[in-house]
């Protein structure tokens, strides 16, 4: 297990797919989004998916809505992945 000390979850996303650090989530800045962070139809094709630690807190947002909400970040000054 990568992070023994703290609350993990192991997962397996969707390629493209973005984690939205429990940092920017924390601040708000997501309350001002309005479009679709999650798909209801998202892939199990096992070639299509790679192994993910997502900590307590943070978002994913699936594929087809990653690059929007990327954007979106950006538009408000926040560039993923965090430094520090």
């Amino acid at each position: 297990m990568p992070y023994p000390e703290e609350d993990c979850i192991s997962s397996r996303l969707e390629v493209g797919s973005l984690v939205i650090p429990k940092k920017v989530v924390d601040s708000g800045v997501l309350n001002e989004y309005k479009g679709k962070l999650t798909h209801p139809k998202g892939t199990t094709d096992p070639k299509k998916l790679s192994p993910t630690i997502v900590m307590p807190g943070e978002i994913v947002v699936a594929r087809p809505y990653a690059r929007n909400v990327e954007v979106f970040l950006k538009k408000k000054g926040i560039t993923l992945p965090l430094d520090g």
